[in-house]
């Protein structure tokens, strides 16, 4: 994804996060830099100058290894069961994720539309939206779901061995 299309997918979310990683100057005390080209970009845009006092909202981001292991699981999903044949390993990953969310009804909003029906919306795993403790217990509930429902014959070791050869063969 070039930093153009990164920045513009973040403005998308709304307020725009600018992503900073705590490092130690050669005095040995900790300061924030951009984590990313992205949110280098994003900082010049804004035009930051140094020696002026900005507000912010400081929060620690889930560590993007569990967020790749979600994507992995759902990839070794639909690449060995026949109810996902028609997804595609690459691009229905997401897909995928949010179509087990709703089946088993897992992490997902209820809402009541028009005429009382009640419809079920998957929450976002998205860094910004989900805190790494709520998404750990969430990707325990798929894990244990998609055991349950796709692969009664192996265990949850297994399952993740398989998905971590489904994330290293691609």
């Amino acid at each position: 994804m070039s930093i153009a299309t990164e920045v513009k997918a973040r403005a998308r979310k709304g307020p725009i996060p600018v992503y900073m990683r705590c490092e130690l100057d050669a005095k040995g005390q900790g300061i924030l830099r951009p984590a990313d080209r992205a949110s280098q970009e994003l900082l010049r845009a804004k035009k930051i100058r140094v020696g002026m006092v900005y507000a912010c909202q400081i929060k620690q981001i889930r560590n993007p290894g569990f967020h790749k292991k979600i994507h992995s699981l759902m990839r070794a999903l639909i690449e060995n069961v026949a109810a996902f044949e028609s997804y595609d390993p690459i691009r229905d990953q997401h897909r995928a994720l949010k179509r087990v969310q709703l089946e088993a009804r897992l992490a997902c909003d209820e809402v009541m539309i028009d005429g009382g029906f009640i419809c079920f919306i998957p929450r976002s795993f998205n860094f910004d939206d989900m805190p790494e403790d709520e998404f750990a217990g969430v990707y325990k509930q798929v894990m244990d779901y998609i055991a349950k429902k796709y692969w009664p014959e192996m265990s949850e070791l297994q399952i993740e061995e398989l998905a971590a050869f489904a994330e290293e063969s691609h």
